[in-house]
This record gives C-alpha cells, sequence and structure tokens, in this order.
C-alpha cells in the first residue's frame, strides 16, 4: 500500500560485538560525539539515512518570518541552523509568540498558526500522516509511540540494494539531483519506542496512549466536529483517511473505528480537564525534552554534519 512519507532507508546494521570498534572508528573520523554511552549499553544500532535538512531558501525565509530582528544575523551564521527539520505539530497552535531565549532552526516546531502566517494549508499534511498512522496499526501491528512528522527535503537518489543482508547503500549522482532535493516532503522517523499490539481492544487502548502520549503531530478531535475552524477541517479530514485506509487492511474495521471513537473520547476528557503536562514547552523554538510523567523519554544528543 503507498503511503504518502518518507522513511529513512537502513544503512548499516551493528552488531552489539562490533559495536566497541564501529563506535572508535567513527569516533576518530568526527562523526560520532565522544560519548560512552552507546557503548555500555551494550545494544545493537541501527544506522539509517540522513534526513536531508530544509532547503536553503526554506530556512531563510523561517528565519526572516520568525526569527527577532536583532537575532536575524547571528541566526543566519549560526551552522547548526543548517540541520533543520520541521515538526509538523496539526495539534497545536501557539498562545504565546513570544521568543524565549535564542532563536534555532532545530527541531522547528511548525504549529497552525505559524502555518497560516506562511499561507501553508495544513490540510495537505493529514492524508499522509493519517495513512501511515494506519498502516503502522493495523499492518505492522504497532501502538506507533514516539514516532515523528517532520517536513524535510526529498530523499536524494539511491541506488537500490539488493537484500537486507547488504543493506549498506551508495548514493549515485544524476541529472536533476540537486533540483528534486529542493522538494519538501514529509518524512516519519523514530521507531526505537514502538511496541506491539494486539488485534483487541488491549491493543486500541496502546494505540490510543501512543496517539495522546506524543507531541502534538496528529490534528486534535473537536467539540463541533461539523463547524468550520480549521481544527476541525483537520480532524474530520484526519478521521475519514485514517478510517479508509484501515478499510483497505483489514476486512472488518471495527478496531479502526474503535480507535478513533477512544480518541474523540479522550479529546472530550482533556477538554474538561486538561492534563498538567502536554509534550513540549509551547516556546517557538522549543527543543522538545518533555518531563518523563508526560509519557516521553526523548533528550537527543546530535551530531553536526554541517553543509
Amino acid at each position: 500500500m503507498g503511503v504518502q512519507v518518507c522513511i529513512p532507508r537502513p544503512a548499516e546494521f551493528v552488531s552489539p560485538e562490533q559495536l566497541g570498534q564501529w563506535c572508535n572508528e567513527h569516533r576518530e573520523s568526527g562523526k560520532l560525539p565522544d560519548d560512552r554511552t552507546l557503548i555500555s549499553r551494550n545494544m545493537a544500532v541501527l544506522v539509517s539515512e540522513r534526513i536531508p535538512a530544509l532547503p536553503v531558501e526554506v530556512r531563510r525565509a523561517l528565519i526572516e518570518v520568525f526569527c527577532p530582528e536583532e537575532q536575524r544575523v547571528a541566526a543566519c551564521v549560526n551552522r547548526r541552523n543548517n540541520n533543520c527539520l520541521a515538526r509538523l505539530y496539526l495539534g497545536r497552535r501557539r498562545q504565546n509568540t513570544r521568543v524565549e531565549g535564542g532563536f534555532e532552526l532545530r527541531n522547528f516546531e511548525l504549529t497552525l498558526d505559524k502555518m497560516e502566517i506562511l499561507n501553508l494549508d495544513p490540510l495537505q499534511y493529514v492524508a499522509p500522516m493519517a495513512e501511515a498512522l494506519a498502516v503502522m496499526h493495523w499492518e505492522t501491528k504497532h501502538d506507533v509511540f514516539d514516532v515523528e512528522f517532520v517536513l524535510a527535503s526529498s530523499p536524494k537518489p539511491r541506488t537500490r540494494t539488493a537484500e537486507w543482508a547488504s543493506v549498506k547503500t551508495t548514493q549515485e549522482p544524476s541529472e536533476g539531483a540537486e533540483s528534486q532535493q529542493k522538494a519538501v516532503e514529509v518524512w516519519l522517523l523514530d521507531f526505537n519506542q514502538i511496541g506491539e499490539i494486539t488485534m483487541d481492544n488491549k491493543g486500541v487502548g496502546k494505540a490510543v496512549r501512543g496517539f495522546w502520549d506524543n507531541d502534538p503531530y496528529y490534528p486534535r478531535p473537536t467539540v463541533e466536529e461539523d463547524s468550520h475552524t480549521t481544527e476541525a477541517k483537520l480532524w474530520r479530514k484526519f478521521k475519514q483517511a485514517y478510517l479508509a485506509t484501515s478499510s483497505k487492511i483489514m476486512q472488518d474495521d471495527a478496531l479502526a473505528t474503535a480507535f478513533i471513537e477512544a480518541v474523540e473520547l479522550e479529546g472530550q476528557k482533556r477538554l474538561v480537564c486538561p492534563p498538567v503536562l502536554q509534550g513540549p514547552p509551547k516556546a517557538l523554538t522549543a527543543v522538545s525534552i518533555p518531563s518523563r510523567s508526560a509519557g516521553k523519554k526523548k533528550q537527543r544528543s546530535y551530531v553536526d554534519f554541517n553543509e
């Protein structure tokens, strides 16, 4: 089944026995930080394709529109801003637009209000998100906990790998490759915390928790579903696309319907009594390091691959 999202391709698998040597080699070349935590965990590592940053024209536009004037020069020369992926937050609208601290493009939160400022139609991102969620729920049977949906450049042309045993990929330049990569795509990443679900009500419950215990990528159910607000339109389209994709996967779509109904019920409860913590802070340039009690465990250390 075709889904309108890009997923990083696997590039290299490193077993626990090979991890020490692999880390030493890549640390010496400057591709890894000097962090012993990776080795101490004694776990296998799957190295994936690097998601290409948003085109430089887009990054400059984001700085021009959202960066405070006194910080724009510094933001333009900050090499950290070369690594820019925009998180698609279809379930959040900022109440406070003030920038706190230094402006950064890394982990840029593209909320509904920012899309409106940029004249971006958020409805165009709903179907890819809903279809991917349905496939992961009912085709791969996972709760989709802690995954991310981001905007980034389209993938570079690659050679095809013959089989899983030879997943070390190479990339070859081709005519028009530079222009192709300027296109912007929806990417899906971060599968390290997902868990399997059973095809019953218990599995539906895990999927619902995976929906709510994540950053606000997905549209949120609204009280008046027939209203003409952006949020209501987003939820209607999300619901329609999710159920349509689910029905193509399963002959009986009762579980998919139960998932949507449970999400809507939880949404009503949250409107009456909002949780104390819902994902990351609402700063314009916030980096998502929420509390463990909020259901999130993400605290990343990034490697710089400057252009």
